[in-house]
């Protein structure tokens, strides 16, 4: 994560196995996207859905913790 004036998200999340990406989160699209065929095709609509709701709060819960360092 990252703060001030910038071009990227500032909050980003990123799920790795065996040194590859499988799933894509950040602050500006806020949506948890499937990076291989086997994540698009083992999930469904709500799954993501689902999940982009969880990173929301993730990120929110990592600003809060920020501001009480």
């Amino acid at each position: 994560a990252v703060s001030g004036d910038i071009d990227f998200p500032e909050f980003t999340i990123v799920g790795l196995v065996n040194n590859g990406q499988f799933v894509y989160y950040d602050s500006n699209i806020k949506r948890m996207v499937p990076k291989t065929e086997w994540m698009k095709q083992s999930a469904g609509a709500d799954y993501w859905d689902t999940e982009s709701e969880k990173q929301v709060g993730q990120n929110q819960g990592f600003k809060n913790n920020i501001q009480v360092l």
